[in-house]
């Protein structure tokens, strides 16, 4: 009867009478290596199409499939029959034909020999079990992920024998025959500390006790450089023996050969391939591993698709050398697919893998606790569990002293910190430049660099989720286009979502993915998270979410923390709340699929009317002097903020401004036209403090064109004037004075008295800004009339403050200070200290100009600590401009250029066009801005 060997430890052949059969392609050679590695399982098509094709697969993969397996079948005939079963192959092959299994078989029977105390007959087995290795394993298979999935565990288990070998032959008293391979073997992992145990030991043993506490300080030194750790206890108490120049306590092998029911499992899965990124996290990991008292428990936690599990794998792999004694992994199955893994289950998984059978294995939670604890206490493993629900299916699990256990989850897992000291690495969103990387790996293309613009593009429909990218990575490799037109084809799809997903099964599927999330949350949070989903804006608060949910504050916080556990949402500073992008589109098409769209329409206009209150009471507070009469406000007010002083106010529009503006484009484009003027009117105080001219601009256009719509003259007028405010404010004093003058027309037409005064004093603040005074005063002195006529105090003192500023500018400087006095009389009168910090600076520049330094001076820097406590960063800046050049008109050059640099960095901050003017005065004197 014909001899069968196959062979996969080392080139993949079949044997027949010591002759190698010829096999053909290099596919066929794929499909028989996939199949002898599972021999009596059934393989399906999918995994001979990821070993066949790396995901690059044909159009029609299954047909390709069964050519190559009716071509293995052809090339082995009834050697090695191939048998279809269950809608996948199975290779029919007995222990004794595969070197594999005789492999196994061998390490079997050593680890019985060891358990008889046997060591010499120990060796042997070992020693026999490698000469069965001929090369690296699969050698010339040509599939680069067959080499990933298989590669790693035949490699572990090649080194594992090896260790095997040498402590078994140097207890059987041949310790010089060890040297060879373990010299070898320590040159290439100079890390792994047992490596360099059983080399000291066989050098010692062989009287080379000088080079044995060589190999030791060139081990010391190699963790130290690169782990940032000493050599474990064990390789120290030897280390310390040989110093002493005693002998040794004698090495006890492997615990899998010690006890054959005490295995040194390898379960970890392959690294994921295209791994790119997270350097930040990687490094926080590595610093947690090398620091003085490394926590025997990580969590890594992100929403789904984050890469969790690859991040976790990337960890594990790299530290694996310093966990010998067993690498563990169990998917808990937390968010599914299927029900959750049970701590019992995965104790009896967890026990049966390091060595516990039949009626060892105890029935209760937790006598198998008790006794996983056991098992593992002192011994180095590493242990990765994947896709945990809650911390409570995570304790259990947790092993005794001495290992590592990594666990990813969805949600924060908040508790293992607390009572665990676990430490907490969080994965968001990738940079551009990684999700890049990531993108152009799965698609397999060099493309990208042709076309930088479509792949920035896809890049962002990603929003640097790494799933997302895998999933658009491999849409782009099945269809042979350009990157432009799967741009374009992008855009054509419902949403994002749709069009980030394969067809295969739901774990690339985004919508699925996320949804597991979902039907984990409490109904409330739910609701919550859906409805979150229509708000317009980048961020959203408290106060935001309580209106969309329709809670009271306190049970709001408590479901905003509920969908930050699970990872639903980010918290970005003190009460701020957002999405990532893929998530809040999620919740959108969740909150259409589940709410009437009637209900959807309610809750948007509420929203809207509550933005309309919040920013009416911050204006209010602010600037309480505008004209607020022309406004409509909601007949049933919302529960909106109130705000008790000026810098809570102005702090509340600039921080709203960009989620108003999300708004307000919302109202224009819904038939709003009403909220549509009326917000970016009310949000003008805080566009002036923090100079946002694009949003500024945006959102006046659309209040322009809404007013016009409804045929309001007042709110035309009112949005002109604002316009005109902003483009002195930016420079355009022409622009500014026909968008004023376009105001005052219309207040004019409408017989408006208290708007054309509110023109004659923007005029005249235009001219002042403008350098034209004398225009100015003529504008001005008419304001302060009608001010009086309509008793409008706070105008009149806002007018003579600006006349104030006119006779300052024609060297008027007497008139100047009795000007702003008035002005500051006015302010004091009211009660309005805030107000009167402009007309306070008047007074410093025309004191400074009449002889009165040291006042003058002091009356600019109260006025610009004030503008900076209220939130009015603009008027800050420019009040240390001032006061620069004040101090450098008297001399003191180093005070000029202190102010000039905290100018200079508030309009920098504030991205202001008069941060080049400030830059400029400091070159002037050789002095470059502070970063």
């Amino acid at each position: 009867m014909a001899v069968v060997e196959c062979r996969v430890l080392g080139p993949v052949e079949i044997r027949v009478d010591d002759v190698v059969l010829p096999l053909g392609g290099s596919k066929v050679r794929v499909v028989l290596a996939g199949l002898l590695l599972h021999a009596g399982e059934v393989v399906v098509p999918n995994q001979l199409g990821r070993w066949l094709w790396d995901g690059d697969e044909p159009a029609r993969p299954r047909a390709a499939i069964q050519t190559y397996i009716a071509r293995t079948r052809s090339a082995l005939g009834t050697v090695v029959p191939i048998i279809t079963e269950h809608g996948g192959y199975r290779a029919e092959i007995y222990g004794e034909s595969l070197d594999l299994s005789v492999f196994r078989g061998l390490r079997t029977a050593a680890g019985r020999a060891v358990a008889e105390h046997d060591v010499a007959r120990a060796a042997t087995l070992y020693g026999k079990a490698l000469s069965l290795w001929h090369g690296p394993p699969l050698a010339n298979v040509e599939s680069s992920s067959l080499h990933r999935e298989e590669n790693p565990v035949l490699e572990q288990l090649h080194r594992q024998t090896q260790l095997d070998w040498a402590a078994t032959t140097i207890e059987a008293g041949r310790p010089a025959a060890a040297i060879p391979l373990l010299t070898s073997l320590v040159e290439q992992d100079p890390l792994q500390e047992r490596l360099a145990e059983l080399l000291m030991r066989a050098l010692h043993r062989s009287g080379r006790r000088v080079e044995a506490l060589e190999t030791y300080r060139r081990t010391a030194a190699a963790m130290a450089d690169q782990l940032g750790l000493d050599p474990g206890q064990a390789l120290a108490e030897l280390h310390l023996s040989l110093l002493n120049d005693q002998r040794p306590a004698p090495h006890r092998p492997e615990r899998e050969t010690a006890d054959p029911v005490r295995p040194v499992p390898h379960q970890l899965p392959a690294p994921a391939p295209h791994f790119a990124g997270r350097a930040a996290e990687l490094d926080a990991f590595d610093g947690v591993m090398k620091s003085g008292l490394p926590p025997r428990t990580v969590t890594v936690d992100g929403i789904g698709g984050a890469g969790k599990t690859a991040f976790a794998l990337e960890c594990a792999h790299r530290f694996a050398p310093l966990f010998p004694d067993g690498h563990y992994f169990v998917d808990l199955r937390g968010f599914g697919p299927g029900p959750q893994v049970d701590p019992a289950t995965a104790l009896e998984d967890l026990l049966w893998a390091s060595g516990v059978r039949g009626q060892e294995l105890p029935p209760g939670l937790d006598a198998r606790q008790t006794l996983w604890r056991e098992r593992t206490s002192g011994h180095k493993i590493l242990l990765v569990l994947d896709n945990a629900r809650s911390a409570a299916q995570v304790r259990p699990l947790l092993p005794g002293q001495g290992g590592l256990t990594l666990v990813t989850s969805r949600r924060r897992l908040g508790s293992l910190g607390v009572h665990e000291g676990a430490h907490r690495i969080a994965l968001g969103s990738l940079s551009a430049a990684d999700a890049l990387t990531v993108l152009a790996d799965s698609a397999g293309r060099t493309a990208f660099d042709d076309a930088p613009q479509a792949a920035a593009e896809l890049v962002g429909a990603c929003a640097g989720l790494p799933l997302a990218l895998r999933i658009l990575g491999q849409r782009i490799r099945r269809q042979p286009t350009s990157l432009p037109e799967v741009v374009s084809e992008l855009r054509r799809e419902h949403g994002r979502l749709a069009a980030l997903v394969l067809d295969d099964e739901d774990d690339t599927d985004l919508r699925a993915v996320f949804g597991r999330s979902l039907d984990f949350l409490s109904p409330e949070a739910a609701c919550l998270f859906r409805r979150l989903g229509l708000h317009p804006g980048s961020f959203l608060d408290v106060d935001v979410a309580a209106v969309l949910v329709g809670f009271d504050r306190p049970r709001t916080e408590e479901l905003l923390r509920e969908l930050a556990t699970a990872n639903l949402l980010e918290q970005r500073g003190s009460g701020r709340w957002a999405f990532h992008d893929l998530l809040r589109e999620f919740a959108a098409a969740e909150c259409g699929r589940a709410e009437p769209a009637e209900t959807r329409v309610r809750l948007l206009d509420r929203l809207l009317d509550w933005y309309t209150v919040a920013a009416f009471n911050a204006s209010k507070t602010a600037r309480p002097y505008r004209r607020y009469d022309i406004l409509t406000l909601p007949g049933d007010l919302p529960d909106a903020p109130a705000f008790g002083s000026h810098s809570a106010a102005t702090a509340w529009l600039s921080t709203h401004e960009v989620n108003v503006a999300a708004a307000v484009r919302w109202a224009s484009s819904h038939g709003r036209p009403v909220a549509a003027w009326q917000l970016p009117y009310l949000m003008m105080v805080g566009f002036i403090a923090s100079s946002r001219f694009d949003v500024w601009q945006e959102t006046f256009e659309i209040g322009l064109a809404a007013a016009r719509t409804l045929g309001n003259r007042r709110a035309e007028s009112a949005m002109l004037s604002g316009f005109g405010t902003m483009h002195g404010l930016a420079g355009s004093h022409g622009s500014a004075l026909d968008a004023i003058r376009a105001a005052q027309e219309i207040s004019r037409e409408l017989d408006d008295a208290e708007g054309e005064l509110h023109a004659l004093f923007n005029l005249g603040l235009q001219y002042n800004t403008a350098g034209l005074p004398d225009e100015a005063y003529a504008h001005l002195a008419q304001a302060v009339d009608l001010a009086r006529r309509l008793g409008f105090a706070s105008l009149e003192a806002d007018s003579l403050e600006q006349l104030s500023d006119s006779c300052a500018r024609t060297g008027d400087y007497p008139t100047a200070l009795r000007l702003a006095e008035a002005a500051l009389a006015i302010w004091d009168r009211l009660g309005r200290h805030n107000q009167r910090l402009y007309a306070l600076q008047s007074r410093g520049r025309a004191r400074i100009a009449l002889g009165d330094h040291a006042g003058g001076i002091a009356d600019c820097v109260a006025a610009a600590e004030q503008f900076e406590r209220n939130g009015e960063h603009v008027d800050e800046a420019f009040a240390s401009d001032g006061l620069g050049d004040v101090h450098e008109a008297l001399g003191d050059l180093d005070s000029a250029i202190a102010a000039w640099q905290r100018a200079h960095t508030v309009f920098v901050r504030l991205d202001h066009p008069a941060a080049a003017t400030v830059a400029g005065k400091l070159a002037a004197h050789g002095r470059s801005p502070v970063p």
